[in-house]
Parts: C-alpha cells; sequence; structure tokens
C-alpha cells in the first residue's frame, strides 16, 4: 500500500473512532434524560399521592407574657421593718418593690432612676423598699473576692442619715456621684446638712452596720447573689429590664 493509501485509512479510521465516541456520548446523554424524565414522573406521582402542600412547621409555643411569668415565680417574703428600713410610697400600696442595691454597682444606679420614676407615676399604688446588699468584702463575707471598695461606707452614711430621717436625700445623693471615692462620699453630709455630733457618732457605731448585715442575711436567704436584686409583691424577678417591671406594674395597678 502506498504512503498516501495509508495516510486516507488513517484518516477514515479516525474519523469512525470519533463518529462511535459521538455516538456512544449521544447514547449517553439519551439514557441520563431518560433517568430523569423517569424522576420527574416519580416525583410527580409522589405529589399526587402525598399533595403539594409542603409539610407543615412544628407549632412554636407563643413566649409567656411577663405578667404570666412573674406569677409562675416562687413566693419568698421579704421583710420589712419600719424602725430599721426605709420605703418610699404608702403602706397599703398595690405594688410592693423590694431592691436590695449596691450604692457603688451602676446597674443599681440604673435601676433606682427606673423604680423613682414608676413610684412617680404611681405615687399612691406602688411603694419602694430598700436594702443593703453591698459588693465589698469589707462588710459582706458572702463576696470571694475584692469587688467594690466604698459600698459598706456608703451602706454605713445612708443608714446613719436615715437616723436623722434623712436617708433619701443621702440616697439619690450617693447614686448622683459619678465615681465613688472617700473624698467625695465625705463631702456628702455637709451637702445635705446633716454632718454633726449626732452623725459623727453613728458613722462610730455599730448599730448602722448591724442593720446592714441583716439586710445582707435576708438577701442570701431569698438567694441573692448580685444587684440589684428586685422582689415584686415578693417574686424574685430575673432581671431589672424596665419593661419587663413597667408591664407587671401596669397590671398590678390596674388589678388593684
Amino acid at each position: 500500500m502506498s504512503p498516501k493509501q495509508k495516510k486516507k485509512k488513517s484518516k477514515q479510521e479516525s474519523t469512525s473512532s470519533e463518529e462511535t465516541a459521538h455516538s456512544e456520548t449521544k447514547g449517553s446523554s439519551s439514557s441520563w434524560m431518560f433517568v430523569a424524565f423517569a424522576l420527574a414522573g416519580v416525583a410527580a406521582f409522589g405529589l399526587v399521592l402525598l399533595g403539594t402542600e409542603p409539610p407543615p412547621r412544628p407549632t412554636v409555643p407563643p413566649a409567656m407574657n411577663p405578667v404570666d411569668a412573674w406569677r409562675a415565680l416562687p413566693v419568698q417574703q421579704a421583710s420589712y421593718a419600719p424602725e430599721r428600713d426605709h420605703a418610699r410610697g404608702p403602706e397599703d400600696a398595690a405594688v410592693s418593690i423590694v431592691t436590695f442595691s449596691d450604692f457603688e454597682c451602676n446597674h443599681c444606679r440604673t435601676a433606682n432612676i427606673e423604680l423613682e420614676s414608676l413610684h412617680q407615676r404611681y405615687p399612691d399604688h406602688v411603694r419602694i423598699i430598700f436594702k443593703n446588699y453591698p459588693l465589698d468584702l469589707a462588710c459582706n463575707e458572702n463576696m470571694t473576692r475584692p469587688n467594690f471598695l466604698h459600698s459598706c461606707k456608703a451602706a454605713v452614711m445612708g443608714r446613719c442619715a436615715g437616723a436623722q430621717d434623712r436617708f433619701w436625700e443621702m440616697h439619690d445623693a450617693i447614686y448622683a456621684v459619678p465615681q465613688l471615692s472617700v473624698s467625695a462620699l465625705d463631702a456628702l453630709p455637709a451637702e445635705i446638712g446633716i454632718a454633726g455630733e449626732a452623725y459623727d457618732a453613728c458613722i462610730a457605731g455599730e448599730s448602722a452596720m448591724s442593720d446592714i448585715q441583716e439586710d445582707i442575711e435576708q438577701g442570701s436567704s431569698l438567694g441573692v447573689t448580685g444587684t440589684p436584686s428586685i422582689f415584686i409583691n415578693d417574686r424574685k424577678m430575673p432581671s431589672y429590664r424596665l419593661q419587663t417591671i413597667e408591664a407587671i406594674v401596669d397590671h398590678l395597678v390596674t388589678e388593684y
């Protein structure tokens, strides 16, 4: 066979191989199309049997509203002794709010503003009772590490101001100080007009600290571990969020 004939035969064989490969590819494509149509048919048949609606989503129970959540909390009575505790509002108020607070705690300062706004809105229906719970190793043995350094001193000052019926003035004056220090606290008695021998004797005595210790013990027995800890009608709130407290107070005043 001549070289020219060999070249022609080789070209014919190459063309034949390409045609065979194309034919196989075409056959393979046809097979996949057949499988796809078959699967689509099965899916369509399944939809006919099962319906075209998607499966229902699981039902999520609605979140409990603040009032119902509050009612579900256990009752834990925080005692009130008029001779040693300090309160704003009438004794027969529909809403009694007990707050265990620390004078150096910024969250307590915020909570104090919020509670005071509620008291001003409902002066005849809301009573706020203050309890000391200083997060300070100097007087609170429940603290495992240093936290605040001036809380015990501020608590004693509040109690000694209360001995002269000026507790709430000292309470508000302390919370008005942006950052507590010894010098800032020592300036407050003169500012509110209670500096003198009686006040100094109270500071040096043991009565104020004894009352603070009683508050700490009572708070610990009620599960207080931090501040502010707020009880509304003897139920301890899981947080001091204003919206939640407002919803409960609004409901109780309306129900009263």
